[in-house]
C-alpha cells in the first residue's frame, strides 16, 4: 500500500482539525500519487508533534471554499464531523489537482481563493463519493453540513446535487390541483348569475394553464370572457364583479387586473374580459392601478409561456417572489425568465436559476417587455422603477448566498 508521496504534513498540521490518534475518513484514490486503499487513520501520528488546524471550519466554508452558488460543477466535498470519532473541523479539500500543482499544495491554493464562481476539477466528486470516500456505514456517516449544502454540491445524507434540492422545492410549493378546482366549481354560479346572458365562457388562465402554478400563490386563475355587446364599463364590470362576491360572503381582494377570491384555504383570481369583436379572442382588461384598459389575449400568453419550457424555472422565481414578499406580476415575471435563459440549456435548472437571480440583479430594471398579443402593451409598465429597484435589491442579496437554503427553502 503506497501512502502519499506529497503533501501529508500539509493535510495533517494545515487543515484538517485533529488529535493524536484521532480515526479520519478513510481515503481512497484521490489522486493517482495515492494508493486506492490507503486510510490517514493508518498514519502514526507522534505525540505531540500534530499543531491545530489555523483556520476554522468556518472560515474554511466561508472563504476558501465558498463557492459561486451557481456553480454546478463544484467538486468539493464539504463534509461535517463523520462520526464522533471523527475531527469535528474536519474538511475535504484534497481533490485532483491541477496541472503543475501538488496534492499538498493544492489546499494551500484553495485557502487563498476568494469568494466566487471558482471551478474546480468536475471530475472529483464521484470518485470521492463512490470510491475515495467508501464509509464502513457502521463507524461512519455522511452528514448534511446545514442542510442543503453548497448550492453547487449539496450532500444530505448522500449525494444532492443542486438540481436535486431545487426539484424538491417546487415539490414542496404543488398546488392542490383539486382542491382549487372544486372552489372555482363551488365560485361559478355566481360568476353565472353576476354576468347573466353576457358569459361566454368562463376558463382557465394564468398559472394553471400555463403549468407554473405555486401554492404560495393563487392557486388558480379564471379568465372570464364577456361579450362584446357588454353594454357595462371596463371599470363598471371591474367592480361589479367584486361587489357580486364580497356579498356573496368570499374574501375578496383587488389585484391589477383581477379580483382575488378566497375560501376554505384557496385563492382564485378571477380576471374580467369584454371581447373585442365576436370573431378572434382580444379582449379588452381593466386595469385597477392605472385606472386604465388594455387589449390582451390571454390564449396567447399561455402559449407563450408553455412553448418556452423553462417552467421550472419560473416556478422557483415565484416561490423566491412569493418568500421576499415581492410585488412581482406573474406575466411580467415570466417575460423576463424566458428573456433572460434565451438560448441556454434546458437542463440546468440550478445554473439558469442561478442566472435569472443575476439578470434581476443588474440589467432587469432597465428592460422593456412588450405583451406578445399586443404591441402597445407595455407589460414592464406595471411596475414602477422604485419597485423594480426592489426586486433588483433583493436579487442582489440572493446573489451573495453559499447556500440554496438560504435563497429558496
Amino acid at each position: 500500500m503506497k501512502p502519499p508521496t506529497k503533501g501529508l504534513t500539509t493535510l495533517l498540521t494545515g487543515a484538517l482539525a485533529r488529535s493524536p490518534g484521532n480515526a479520519f475518513a478513510e481515503l481512497s484514490a484521490l489522486t493517482p500519487h495515492r494508493s486506492p486503499g490507503f486510510s490517514l487513520a493508518d498514519v502514526a501520528l507522534p505525540p505531540g508533534k500534530v499543531k491545530p488546524p489555523t483556520k476554522s471550519f468556518a472560515t474554511l466554508l466561508g472563504g476558501a471554499l465558498a463557492l459561486n452558488p451557481g456553480n454546478s460543477g463544484n467538486a468539493l466535498a464539504d463534509l461535517t464531523a463523520l462520526t464522533s470519532e471523527r475531527s469535528p473541523g474536519f474538511s475535504l479539500a484534497d481533490v485532483a489537482p491541477p496541472p503543475g500543482r501538488s496534492p499538498g499544495n493544492y489546499l494551500a491554493d484553495l485557502c487563498a481563493l476568494p469568494p466566487g464562481p471558482v471551478k474546480p476539477p468536475t471530475k472529483s466528486l464521484p470518485t470521492l463519493l463512490t470510491g475515495a470516500l467508501a464509509l464502513n456505514p457502521g463507524n461512519a456517516r455522511l452528514s448534511a453540513l446545514m442542510g442543503a449544502l453548497n448550492p453547487g454540491n449539496a450532500l444530505k445524507g448522500e449525494m444532492m446535487t443542486s438540481d436535486q434540492y431545487l426539484n424538491q422545492i417546487i415539490t414542496k410549493y404543488l398546488i392542490n390541483a383539486e382542491g382549487a378546482k372544486a372552489l372555482v366549481n363551488a365560485i361559478y354560479p355566481t360568476i353565472q348569475r353576476w354576468a347573466n346572458e353576457f358569459l361566454i365562457e368562463a376558463i382557465y388562465s394564468g398559472s394553471m394553464a400555463k403549468g407554473t402554478a405555486i401554492s404560495l400563490a393563487s392557486d388558480a386563475d379564471v379568465f372570464i370572457s364577456l361579450s362584446s355587446n357588454t353594454q357595462e364599463p371596463l371599470a363598471e364590470i371591474y367592480t361589479t364583479l367584486f361587489n357580486a362576491f364580497s356579498q356573496a360572503g368570499y374574501q375578496v381582494r383587488k389585484q391589477n387586473v383581477s379580483i382575488a377570491v378566497s375560501s376554505g384555504g384557496y385563492k382564485i383570481d378571477l380576471v374580467p374580459g369584454k371581447r373585442q369583436s365576436q370573431y378572434g379572442y382580444e379582449h379588452s382588461l381593466y386595469k385597477y392601478k392605472a385606472k386604465t384598459w388594455t387589449k390582451t389575449n390571454v390564449k396567447t400568453h399561455v402559449t407563450h409561456v408553455k412553448k418556452s419550457n423553462r417552467i421550472n424555472e419560473i416556478k422557483l422565481t415565484k416561490i423566491w417572489r412569493e418568500l421576499n414578499k415581492l410585488d412581482f406580476p406573474s406575466f411580467y415575471l415570466e417575460l423576463a425568465v424566458i428573456d433572460c435563459l434565451s438560448g441556454r440549456s434546458y437542463s440546468d435548472i440550478s445554473g439558469n436559476f442561478w442566472e435569472v437571480l443575476g439578470f434581476l440583479a443588474a440589467d432587469f430594471v432597465n428592460r422593456r417587455y412588450l405583451d406578445p398579443a399586443n404591441t402597445n402593451n407595455v407589460i414592464s409598465d406595471d411596475l414602477s422603477i422604485s419597485e423594480r429597484r426592489l426586486i433588483q435589491s433583493a436579487a442582489q442579496i440572493a446573489r451573495t448566498k453559499k447556500l440554496w437554503s438560504q435563497i429558496v427553502w
